[in-house]
């Protein structure tokens, strides 16, 4: 429940959040889609989970972990979206890591068994 200030009044005002209350979400229709078998373009609320990891550069395993026990637990709170910092994967600073192509190769291998794993919760 948000808290609003009545123009003029001085007294605070009890607002509904949107996901409260159906009248107040947004009506685009959710029949669009992007193809046949996407999911619905975000025409309503969405509930955004921040996933505030501590990577450590060159544990992909175990960054890869974080990001996704942290995905699902995110989901499992009702949140359509989750961000994470950038570089999660790899750990920040990599640095002169980046320059080696076994390290960037392994990043994207890691990447995409995270999406694989998570592909579930879509």
């Amino acid at each position: 429940m948000t808290i609003r200030r009545r123009e003029g009044s001085g007294k605070r005002q009890k607002t509904p959040c949107p996901w409260q209350n159906p009248d107040l979400r947004c009506r685009a229709g959710l029949e669009h889609q992007l193809g046949p078998g996407a999911p619905p373009l975000y025409t309503e609320c969405v509930k955004i989970a921040l996933g505030q990891i501590n990577p450590t550069v060159g544990d992909f395993s175990g960054n890869a972990g974080k990001i996704i026990d942290f995905s699902r637990r995110a989901h499992a709170a009702g949140a359509g979206l989750i961000l994470f910092p950038e570089l999660s994967v790899c750990g920040y600073p990599p640095r002169d890591l980046v320059e080696r192509p076994s390290f960037v190769t392994r990043n994207g291998k890691t990447a995409e068994r995270i999406a694989v794993e998570l592909k579930a919760l879509l």
